[in-house]
């Protein structure tokens, strides 16, 4: 494309002017790449998502769709508001770093088109909960053992959990393994902390469930239990 007397190299002309150049000579240049009239500019950048939420240590890749689809340079440059909490590689993977927020951004190399994601990094808590069950399970475990046609405790006593509907009383559903566990938040991260802070004391509480489930307790005299325990 020439205005002025003065070319304007667009990405896709790069390997022509090399060819051109090198072995054509200047006129193979000025002949085969000064013109740019199919080059298709972005018109927009969408990601899959606009918002994510990871755990510390974990990432994610970020995937972008470009427009139009035959748009000539797709090129992308990824960046983090917030470095300390998450960065973001040339590809779009994210690395939660530390908990917090940051904004993470692609934006088109051809016409600086944005779209960006909101992204929140929270502590990973799998280990602290995955302590907090071994210990329930274990109390469960010691009480389940004297129990018997308790379908709360068939399912303990087999190295399951049981699932339960637990609006007006425990009614035992099935069996099941659980799977590893989740990030905890909100109030299970609170009660995760206060039974491995006082493991005993939540081994009571566990009895006391275990005692409510097979009936041998009023759901009066479990919140009595209950309610000392935390």
């Amino acid at each position: 494309m020439k205005r002025k007397g003065i070319f304007i190299v667009r990405p896709l002309t790069y390997a022509c002017m090399v060819f051109g150049l090198l072995v054509l000579g200047g006129a193979g240049f000025l002949a085969g790449c000064g013109d740019d009239d199919d080059f298709v500019r972005v018109g927009g950048l969408v990601l899959n998502k606009t918002s994510l939420e990871l755990a510390v240590g974990h990432t994610e890749v970020l995937r972008t769709t470009v427009t139009p689809f035959n748009a000539s340079y797709k090129e992308l440059s990824w960046e983090s508001s917030n470095p300390k909490v998450a960065k973001v590689d040339f590809r779009g993977r994210v690395f939660a770093l530390s908990a917090g927020t940051a904004v993470i951004s692609a934006v088109s190399k051809d016409g600086g088109k944005i779209a960006t994601c909101a992204l929140t990094v929270k502590k990973d808590n799998s280990a602290l909960c995955k302590r907090q069950d071994a210990v329930m399970l274990k109390a469960f475990e010691d009480y389940c053992k004297t129990q018997k046609g308790c379908p709360f405790c068939d399912c303990i006593n087999q190295g399951k959990f049981p699932n339960m509907d637990n609006n007006e009383e425990v009614v035992v559903l099935g069996c099941y393994i659980p799977d590893e566990p989740e990030t905890c938040e909100g109030e299970d991260l609170t009660f995760a902390e206060n039974c491995l802070d006082d493991e005993a004391q939540c081994r009571t509480c566990m009895f006391a469930f275990g005692k409510f489930a097979c009936k041998e307790i009023s759901r009066e005299a479990f919140w009595q239990a209950w309610g000392t325990c935390f």
